[in-house]
């Protein structure tokens, strides 16, 4: 039927009007047709029910005397009846006893078995088989075969009649159609113009004209009062429409009308200035084009919900690419608006920038990041005191300094709950010159660890304030100076037992740096120098002391040893003090490095042999006149032998048994040997 519902309504009209007088006449004729083809057949099987019982009535004598001639003349008496084409005789037996063919009807002709049924309509003919009786008694059965012809003739006319009358009812009701038509296509075609001119004028005044009374003047009565209504919505609209303009152009903030799919509808100035494009230049776009990338999916994902009814508005902070590529954060507020049928309409979306917050937030958090981060990772104590002195909070390296976890310290315990109980009125003092000067800085304190063991520490704290002057907190940073002090400890002990071993050793000790200016010496040294203390010979030149006559080769061997940096070692060397006494000193003087293996100086060791050499110089003396020797004076050969022996080494030449010119005996030689090498 779609066909129909495209023509114009007079054509509908005619259309209807044929097709349902075209059923009519189709539906009568066929059951004429049925009925006439139904009288037909009941007719030809009357017809040719009669015909067989004339024809048995007539067989019956053939059949009693067994005389097929007889029959077989019978059948073809048969011939006035031009549709009968097969005619067949049987016996009582059912066995064929007289047969005959009328006509060419498709080949030899094969009698059927006797049928049970009086009648049957087969293979497009009508075959009926009429039992011969006599005296009660059935001698035998009449077939014939009619091939329908007259019923196959009769359908025909039928058609015929049926189609000629089709024809004549169809012209007449086509003619009768299109003139009534008009009744009811004229007033319905008129409202249609006047809604055509309506649409296109958007004039809600035109008016329908009503011509009657019935459904279609009710039609127009109601589509002039609709006409009437949307006149003055439509002034209702129109102001209300001029609001919303100057509404949505001038708001504050960025508006948009999106479809579902990204695409702009419709957006307002500030939005324009927001993103910096034309108005235009976004009409052409989509938001997913203008959203910063990273967060796209989100924004998605939230259009989503909202057009599947899983939230019916959304609120969230995004950035758009502006005009240029630059970025432009901005607080998003999206509702959905639904169409008549409850689908998704278009989005409303409220853009508000906010990139100054965001600019200040992300400084605002990039600070506390930064804070928190130097608190917790710095390798030194820091801590939040409050007002009352509770701590607020404290790092991991002040909570590893005294062993206590977070939660058994923040809120609960003070700085006076965890420094020794002397310290207690120094702590007094120092919260309050922080709270009243504002800071306090190098302040040793000495905190005890949960474990017992003590700390030492130096504190630095500064107080904040709020705008009207009330303490808000203070913050303290604390470093561990425990290995420091044991350093220093160890370091005066060490220093104060190397002062002690240079005090104490026979040997002088001096140090010199690179200019040949003393930095220090040992108590033997300072002595010799004619000082009290070692400590007055800092900062002195050899010039300044008792040997100023040696001061220039002394500072010789300063300068070689500097230069060179080889260590000279065991030489022998003059002094002579300004009362006219003279030494013999045995020095060695090596190049004083620091950390870095730099030559800052010099350091030196000597010792007195004045003696030694004046014993040296007797014993060469005496080597020359070895009997006047009051030592004991040996000489022995490479062999072992004893060559000489003064008056001295009686003794030994008694112990050991021997006179010069024999061997000296083994475990002496060796002896000898060993003291020799």
């Amino acid at each position: 039927m779609d066909f129909i519902r495209n023509l114009t309504i007079r054509r509908k009209l005619i259309a209807v009007t044929m097709i349902t007088s075209t059923a009519a006449v189709l539906l009568a004729g066929m059951i004429f047709i049925v009925f006439s083809s139904y009288m037909h057949r009941q007719g030809s099987i009357h017809d040719l029910t009669s015909l067989a019982a004339v024809a048995g009535r007539s067989c019956q004598g053939a059949l009693v005397f067994d005389i097929p001639r007889d029959a077989k003349k019978i059948l073809a008496a048969l011939t006035e009846r031009p549709s009968v084409v097969h005619a067949c005789v049987y016996d009582a037996d059912g066995r064929v006893f007289a047969l005959r063919q009328y006509g060419d009807d498709g080949g030899e002709f094969v009698a059927p078995p006797v049928g049970a049924r009086a009648y049957e309509f087969t293979g497009g003919h009508l075959e009926v088989f009429h039992p011969v009786v006599v005296d009660g008694e059935r001698i035998g059965t009449v077939y014939l075969r009619d091939d329908l012809r007259a019923i196959r003739a009769g359908f025909r006319r039928a058609v015929a009649i049926l189609v000629a009358v089709m024809i004549l009812s169809l012209t007449a009701a086509w003619c009768i159609g299109s003139r009534l038509q008009a009744v009811i296509s004229g007033p319905i075609l008129a409202l249609t113009d006047t809604a055509l001119a309506v649409r296109q004028g958007r004039d809600y005044s035109v008016r329908a004209v009503k011509e009657s009374e019935d459904e279609i003047g009710k039609l127009i009565d109601a589509f002039n009062d609709m006409l009437a209504q949307i006149q003055h919505r439509d002034g209702e609209l129109r102001e209300s429409s001029q609001r919303f303009a100057s509404t949505f152009d001038q708001a504050a903030v960025g508006i948009a009308h999106i479809a579902p799919d990204g695409k702009f509808i419709r957006i307002n100035r500030r939005f324009c200035d927001i993103v910096n494009y034309t108005r235009n230049e976004l009409l052409d776009r989509t938001f997913q084009e203008i959203t910063y990338p990273d967060d796209l999916e989100r924004t998605e994902e939230m259009v989503a919900r909202i057009v599947n009814g899983e939230v019916e508005n959304y609120t969230i902070e995004k950035r758009y690419l502006r005009k240029g590529g630059s970025v432009v954060w901005v607080d998003l507020t999206v509702a959905l608006v639904r169409d008549s049928d409850g689908g998704p309409g278009y989005l409303i979306s409220v853009i508000e920038e906010i990139t100054a917050r965001k600019q200040a937030e992300q400084a605002l958090y990039e600070s506390e990041r930064l804070f928190r981060d130097f608190f917790e990772n710095a390798p030194v104590g820091f801590h939040l005191f409050g007002p009352d002195r509770i701590i607020i909070d404290m790092n991991e390296a002040e909570l590893a300094m005294i062993g206590y976890k977070r939660d058994e310290i923040v809120g609960k315990k003070t700085w006076a709950d965890l420094i020794i109980p002397e310290q207690k009125q120094q702590f007094e003092k120092h919260w309050h010159d922080v709270i009243t000067k504002g800071r306090v800085r190098d302040l040793e304190y000495t905190l005890v660890h949960k474990s017992g063991f003590k700390v030492n520490v130096v504190l630095n704290a500064s107080s904040r304030f709020d705008t009207d002057g009330n303490l808000i907190s203070t913050r303290g940073s604390v470093l561990n100076i425990t290995n420091r002090k044991r350093v220093e400890k160890d370091l005066t002990e060490s220093r104060q037992m190397l002062e002690l071993i240079l005090d104490t050793i026979p040997t002088h000790v001096f140090w010199k740096d690179r200019e040949s200016t003393f930095l220090g010496c040992n108590r033997h040294f300072a002595e010799d120098a004619g000082l009290k203390s070692s400590d007055e010979i800092v900062g002195k030149t050899d010039f300044e002391l008792t040997w100023k006559e040696q001061a220039l080769l002394y500072r010789a061997d300063d300068k070689a040893v500097i230069e060179s940096g080889e260590p000279k070692v065991d030489y022998e060397e003059p002094q002579t003090w300004p009362d006219g006494t003279s030494l013999w000193l045995r020095t060695s003087k090596m190049p004083l490095r620091d950390s870095e293996d730099n030559i800052i100086g010099v350091l030196g060791t000597y010792e007195d042999i004045t003696e030694r050499k004046l014993a040296q110089a007797q014993i060469e003396n005496l080597a020359k006149f070895p009997s006047e020797d009051p030592n004991p004076v040996l000489r022995i050969a490479g062999d072992g032998s004893l060559l000489y022996a003064n008056d001295a080494s009686e003794s030994i030449l008694s112990e050991w048994g021997c006179q010069p010119g024999q061997p000296v005996p083994g475990s002496w030689l060796k002896t000898v040997k060993r003291t020799i090498e």
